[in-house]
């Protein structure tokens, strides 16, 4: 029993309404305490959930001997690792933020972590600006719309309509 298409459509629909926001140059997005709380939401949860779908993935493309279709299904997978890999950084810089605001953050600068949380924070800081998070926004959409596109080519085949048709060409050939 194939279970990844339960799986797969929630964390595509998080992650996309969570680039765009992310990518949008609208100020009260990027001012506004709700907006940040939103899109803390949407990735975090669409980066869990990619992981439990890129999981799912795995197990359906199992036991597929066809040679061109494996190999359609190695390129859906790679771009799926790499989409899941950038949503998980954001998440993480997102999460480092909220912790460190929380009470919680205070208890870790003393706590037996100090030292592996103090690295956390300064990396995080240094990855946490708007032109870094847009542009990996923006790269993960891009992952996240050629998984889809070969995703799209797996179950309706290459030509099922023109963003599959043209994904296909590009990452897989003929």
């Amino acid at each position: 029993m194939n279970i990844h298409p339960i799986f797969v459509h929630f964390p595509i629909a998080l992650l996309t309404i969570y680039a765009i926001l992310e990518i949008l140059p609208i100020k009260k997005l990027q001012n506004s305490a709700t907006a940040e709380n939103i899109k803390s939401f949407l990735v975090v949860f669409g980066a869990l959930s990619s992981i439990l779908a890129y999981w799912t993935g795995g197990l359906a493309g199992e036991g597929i001997e066809n040679g061109t279709l494996r190999h359609l299904i190695g390129v859906h997978s790679f771009f799926a690792g790499i989409t899941v890999v950038i949503f998980i950084v954001i998440a993480s810089l997102y999460s480092v933020r909220f912790i460190s605001r929380a009470p919680i953050g205070a208890r870790l600068m003393n706590s037996k972590i100090a030292p592996l949380w103090r690295l956390k924070l300064k990396v995080a800081r240094m990855l946490d600006r708007r032109s870094i998070l847009v542009s990996l926004a923006a790269v993960g959409l891009i992952a996240l719309t050629i998984t889809g596109g070969l995703g799209g080519a797996i179950v309706y085949g290459p030509d099922a309509d023109p963003i599959v048709k043209l994904v296909y060409k590009i990452f897989v050939g003929n």
